[in-house]
């Protein structure tokens, strides 16, 4: 077999010079072997990186619906079948983005193929190193190229056979990239209710006011976002007296502990579309606080909960780009996936400074992911988002790590990115238990959070 590896090495080393490190070898560990239809595959310890009978045609499935002009993200390299398929589906005014970190399979790929077409493709760059910081570091550096006007909305995808051989030597890139890939996940659970749920409110959604009214009512005013987590329990005493001093909003999965507390927040907020979501309504159908919904929240719910209404549309949500004038109308929220970065970002449009985070915990804080009374329906939720999901620590406010899931992990990220996109506003939080969230200080006692309830300015953040 002829090999390919140093005019590969020469070709892609001008843009991505760590892949002079790679040995000139293929690893004990790959197997190489021709296709039924010709072009070289392998198996990487077990593992089929491409078809053994068309790796060409396999590839042409993996692309089938990118448009063209598309700007493009990618986990795995492989041997570059995928990659020649994604860069003709494109076009000239399409980007995309490699990223590799598994060197026996990129060597192997510069071995037995070809590929210095690719590193001469104007259109194509390639990410890989043996080290996970700098390796993040260019990670970083590279992604903004995709997010250019000219290029469209970039998409990440996975090449699913490379992801499988992703190092162990990478476990924070690894923690990232698991994030987006079930962040895309999410979408295809949920798409075709998500749709149905769109349809069903219709009539809601156009006869409901939008959160644009809400804007900056409550400017300068305290705020207090109630959720579900474990924290929440050696909070409940002190909610009544919140209730009284500040706008209170809460999750839908919050609203029974409340209920049971006598506590009337100002704002109930929903967003899940399945029917397990409706639980958390059923004791107070009949209650007078506000529900916040998205058009595909479950119809259940904006049918038979009899308070007054408020309409968010979702930046980027199929149902807001098939209605973008009433999207902006109504009102628009760049918070997705978790009802609490939803709420959160409204509270913070309503103008509330500060914003005082309750129960906030984006992990399993005492091995737990709820609260421990008051939220029927929170197991049942656990179940679709996070079923056999592996825990990742994660730093936690009283210091030590705390485990985490994905989906947590990626509610956390999103937190803070709205606080960072935020930065007029303060955003505290408030006796937590769980994973410390960036941009939000942590408030432990009454003494630190009664000068901040009377807006005095002094402490420092």
């Amino acid at each position: 077999m002829t090999s390919h590896f140093q005019n590969n090495i020469k070709a892609f080393k001008k843009n991505c010079p760590e892949v002079a490190g790679l040995a000139d070898t293929i690893p004990e560990s790959m197997e190489v072997f021709g296709s039924r239809k010709g072009p070289v595959t392998a198996r990487y310890r077990g593992r089929l990186l491409h078809s053994a009978y068309d790796p060409v045609k396999e590839a042409d499935a993996f692309s089938r619906d990118i448009p063209g002009g598309c700007s493009i993200g990618l986990y795995g390299f492989g041997l570059g079948y995928h990659i020649e398929s994604l860069l003709e589906k494109i076009g000239p005014g399409g980007k995309l983005l490699a990223i590799e970190l598994n060197s026996g399979l990129l060597a192997t790929a510069f071995q037995v193929r070809d590929l210095t077409h690719l590193a001469e493709d104007p259109r194509f760059e390639l990410v890989f190193g043996a080290e996970e910081k700098n390796t993040a570091e260019r990670i970083t550096q590279a992604m903004p190229a995709l997010m250019q006007e000219d290029s469209g909305i970039p998409r990440f995808l996975f090449h699913p056979a490379s992801f499988e051989c992703l190092p162990e030597a990478f476990p924070n890139i690894a923690i990232a990239l698991e994030v987006i890939r079930l962040e895309r996940r999410v979408p295809v659970l949920f798409g075709d209710l998500e749709q149905s749920n769109a349809e069903h409110n219709r009539d809601a959604v156009l006869a409901s006011p939008g959160i644009r009214q809400l804007y900056d009512r409550y400017a300068n005013r305290p705020g207090v976002l109630v959720s579900a987590g474990p924290s929440l329990d050696g909070l409940r005493p002190f909610l009544p007296f919140l209730s009284r001093h500040c706008i209170l909003g809460c999750v839908d999965t919050a609203l029974p502990v409340l209920s049971t507390l006598g506590v009337t927040p100002h704002f109930v907020f929903s967003l899940d579309p399945q029917d397990a979501s409706f639980s958390h309504f059923e004791p107070c159908l009949d209650g007078v606080v506000p529900l916040v919904f998205t058009p595909s929240s479950n119809p259940k719910i904006i049918r038979n909960y009899k308070s007054e209404h408020y309409v968010v549309f979702k930046e980027g949500h199929a149902a807001t780009v098939a209605q973008e004038p009433l999207a902006r109308e109504k009102g628009l929220t760049q918070a997705g996936g978790s009802v609490s970065c939803l709420a959160l970002d409204c509270l913070l449009k309503m103008g509330c400074d500060p914003v005082f985070l309750i129960g906030q915990d984006c992990a399993h804080s005492g091995n737990r992911p709820y609260a421990s009374t008051g939220t029927p329906a929170a197991p049942a939720a656990l179940e679709t988002r996070d079923h056999r999901q592996s825990l990742i620590p994660v730093a936690g406010c009283q210091g030590a790590p705390i485990p985490t899931t994905h989906t947590l992990y990626s509610y956390l990220r999103t937190l803070e990115q709205i606080i960072e996109a935020n930065p007029q506003q303060r955003v505290f939080n408030l006796s937590s238990q769980g994973a410390r969230i960036a941009g939000a200080p942590e408030v432990g006692t009454l003494g630190e959070l009664l000068p901040l309830l009377n807006q005095e300015k002094g402490l420092k953040t």
